[in-house]
């Protein structure tokens, strides 16, 4: 009896469309417009909000079944439909600065029907500083914590 309750409450859960099996979709291809970012330094407590857009670049419709953050300080909303050829949709990031301090990289992973799984994931850095009666220049510090030398006023990446 346990075992028939168990099988009929699993077919209803699946038949809710909230555990679409993407391994059984068509694959297609998505591309973001700005896939990472880098955002000026905000105040501690604060929150940053952010929209990624994508487009569906392949030829059968784009399904996202998840979105993995890197921390749960970081909170997503994305478009809940398929998105079709050529169309775009959303994702929208909000990201609890109360528990950060300092340089901090986010990790964004969309598991979703597409061929190459390099292509679904998103990221966004910034500085999380302490107040904002701080003396110091927030350029300065972001700078300096991504290891940028300054030559003559212009801003020299080091690359990895």
């Amino acid at each position: 009896m346990k075992r028939v309750l168990i099988t009929i409450l699993l077919i209803i859960l699946v038949s809710c469309g909230k555990f679409t099996d993407i391994n059984r979709l068509q694959k297609t291809t998505m591309k973001f417009d700005y896939a990472h970012r880098k955002y000026s330094p905000v105040l501690k407590g604060k929150t940053l909000k952010m929209t990624y857009q994508y487009t569906n670049t392949g030829e059968y419709p784009l399904v996202i079944s998840e979105i993995q953050t890197s921390c749960n300080c970081t909170i997503t909303e994305h478009t809940e439909r398929a998105v079709g050829k050529g169309k775009k949709g959303y994702i929208k990031v909000s990201f609890n600065s109360s528990k950060n301090t300092g340089k901090v990289k986010q990790y964004i992973t969309i598991i979703a029907n597409v061929k190459n799984t390099l292509t679904n994931n998103i990221s966004f850095e910034t500085n999380v500083v302490l107040n904002s009666d701080y003396g110091g220049d927030y350029e300065e510090l972001y700078l300096k914590n991504n290891e940028i030398d300054v030559i003559e006023g212009e801003y020299v990446p080091i690359l990895e």
